[in-house]
């Protein structure tokens, strides 16, 4: 049973729940609380009167923090919040970056035997250990599997390219002008945005998404939450198309 569509969901959902988590805590609160409003509450909880709290109102929920919580008001802010933002980014791309995976090792061994391997699939490197493992394997196709998944444990299907690089191994070609066909938008485009994705995903796994440039060293580079869920929009259309592709081509 086929269930890299599935994976790749859960995966994505992690990323929505981010960003809805994101939406819901950030601080609305302008003005200071209300002390009538802190005395019931101290009140209700059985705290001492004297006791400091602060409340953060967020979309969807009210925190009050108490007096001795490690946490602020501030890190609540959208400036704090907006780390959720850029985890949730990191996380699309790595769920479409392990569905590709999936689904090329889920019918690599099959296309290799009903037509003549591709190019790509030739290049691929089997190493010693690939053979004395393979040897002691009683079915080969889990030999051969097993030595393809090593291979291509080194590798990330993230960019356009390598994502065609990838569904080269099992004869799938022109995936990005038969996605945009399905989408109904440019072959360009969609490949420029994927690219930007990913360029912003690198940045923020890799520097922590802080600017390098001299006039802002060190300083965090700004977040858009609509960036971010239209990313993850994308990506969800993206790989939707690609699992009806993929299906249609493969069997």
């Amino acid at each position: 049973m086929d269930t890299t569509l599935q994976t790749f969901q859960v995966s994505q959902g992690r990323a929505e729940y981010l960003c809805r988590l994101a939406d819901g805590l950030v601080n609305t609160r302008k003005r200071g609380m209300r002390q009538d409003w802190a005395r019931s509450f101290r009140k209700m909880m059985g705290w001492k009167t004297d006791a400091t709290i602060d409340r953060v109102d967020g979309r969807d929920a009210v925190v009050v923090l108490r007096h001795d919580s490690r946490l602020l008001a501030n890190d609540f802010d959208i400036k704090a919040v907006s780390d959720l933002y850029r985890a949730a980014l990191v996380m699309t791309v790595s769920a479409m970056d392990a569905y590709f995976h999936a689904k090329v090792l889920r019918y690599v061994v099959t296309q290799s035997k009903k037509q003549k391997p591709s190019k790509s699939l030739m290049n691929c490197k089997i190493s010693v250990s690939d053979f004395v493992r393979g040897n002691s394997m009683k079915r080969r196709n889990s030999a051969l599997k097993a030595a393809i998944a090593r291979q291509l444990s080194y590798q990330s299907f993230q960019t356009p390219e390598k994502i065609q690089e990838a569904l080269n191994l099992i004869g799938v070609k022109d995936i990005w002008n038969k996605v945009a066909d399905k989408l109904g938008t440019d072959k360009d485009e969609i490949e420029k945005t994927i690219k930007g994705i990913v360029d912003r995903r690198n940045k923020i796994a890799h520097e922590g998404d802080v600017s390098q440039s001299v006039k802002a060293r060190n300083a965090h580079r700004e977040i858009q939450p609509k960036m971010v869920k239209d990313a993850l929009d994308l990506i969800t259309k993206v790989v939707g198309a690609a699992e009806d592709i993929i299906n249609t081509e493969v069997k």
